[in-house]
C-alpha cells in the first residue's frame, strides 16, 4: 500500500522491486521499512533521475554477502547522464553482522554513461556503501561523480570507485572507531588507463581501517583531501554533514536541503 503524506508518497516496503526506466523521474518518496523489510530499486536505461527518497525503519537482508542485496541497483546503459540525489538512509541494522547488511548502491558493469550521485546520507551498510568500481575494471567504463555525500560507519568501504574518470568531491566520510570499517574510500585501477579525482573531502577513521586505500596502483589526483591517517594531502579532517545533504527523513522526501 502507499499513501500521500504532505508533499511525498509513503511506500510500505514488502520485498518488492521498483524499476525506473530510461528518461523516467522517480521522486518524493518516503519508504517505510518497518522492522526488517526489504525493497530494491532498479534504475537502468539512460537519462533517468531518482531524487528525494527517504527510508525509515530497519532494513532487512536477502542473504549473506555477496548476496545480501542492494537498495539501489543502477547503471546508465545508453551513454547518457543519470542522477541519484537527495537520499536519506541513516543506517542499516547495526545489530546484524556486516555480511548480512545490504549495500546502499550497486553500479553494474553495464554502466557506460555518467552517473551523478549528490547529497546522499547513509550509514551501516554491509559489503560496500556505494560500490561503483565494477564498470572500470570489469565493464563498460561508465563514470561516477559522488558529490556532497555523508556516509557513516560503513563496512567494509563507504565509497568504492575506479580510476576511469570517477570523482569524489565535497564529501565527508565518518567512522566512529567503535565498529569494524575497513576503508573510507577504496580506489581501484581500471583496465583502460585514466584517473580518479578526490577533492575537498574529509575522511575520519578514528583508527578503524584506512582513510584512502588503493587496489592495483590506480592513478589518483587529490586536492584538499583531509583524512586523519596521512593518506591524503592534508590533515585535520572536520566532521560535519555537507551543505545540501539531507539530515532528516522528511527533508529528503520533500526535497528540502540543508541550508548552504
Amino acid at each position: 500500500m502507499s499513501a500521500a503524506e504532505g508533499d511525498y508518497e509513503v511506500i510500505e516496503a514488502r520485498g518488492q522491486t521498483i524499476t525506473i526506466d530510461a528518461g523516467e523521474t522517480w521522486e518524493n518518496k518516503l519508504i517505510d521499512l518497518g522492522n526488517g523489510n526489504t525493497i530494491t530499486i532498479i534504475a537502468k536505461g539512460t537519462n533517468w533521475t531518482v531524487r528525494n527518497i527517504e527510508f525509515r525503519g530497519t532494513l532487512g537482508a536477502t542473504g549473506t554477502a555477496p548476496n545480501s542485496g542492494s537498495v539501489f541497483g543502477t547503471a546508465d546503459t545508453g551513454d547518457g547522464t543519470s542522477t541519484l540525489e537527495n537520499i536519506f538512509w541513516r543506517r542499516g541494522n547495526p545489530d546484524r553482522p556486516s555480511n548480512e547488511r545490504p549495500l546502499l548502491m550497486w553500479v553494474g558493469p553495464d554502466h557506460s554513461g555518467h552517473l551523478d550521485v549528490r547529497n546522499v546520507h547513509f550509514g551501516h551498510t554491509g559489503c560496500n556503501g556505494i560500490y561503483g568500481s565494477a564498470p572500470a575494471y570489469n565493464g563498460d567504463r561508465g563514470t561516477i561523480h559522488i558529490d556532497g555525500c555523508y556516509p557513516s560507519d560503513n563496512h567494509h568501504t563507504a565509497f568504492r570507485i575506479g580510476d576511469n574518470g570517477c570523482k569524489i568531491t565535497d564529501s565527508v566520510v565518518y567512522k566512529s572507531g567503535m565498529r569494524a570499517a575497513n576503508r573510507g574510500i577504496w580506489v581501484w585501477s581500471d583496465n583502460y588507463g585514466g584517473d580518479a579525482t578526490i577533492e575537498n573531502t574529509h575522511v575520519i577513521t578514528n583508527g578503524a581501517g584506512g582513510g584512502i586505500v588503493t587496489h592495483n596502483s590506480p592513478s589518483i589526483e587529490m586536492d584538499h583531501v583531509y583524512p586523519d591517517d596521512g593518506t591524503g594531502t592534508h590533515s585535520g579532517p572536520e566532521h560535519s554533514v555537507p551543505d545540501g545533504c539531507p539530515e532528516s527523513p522528511e527533508a529528503a522526501a520533500s526535497g528540502a536541503r540543508t541550508p548552504s
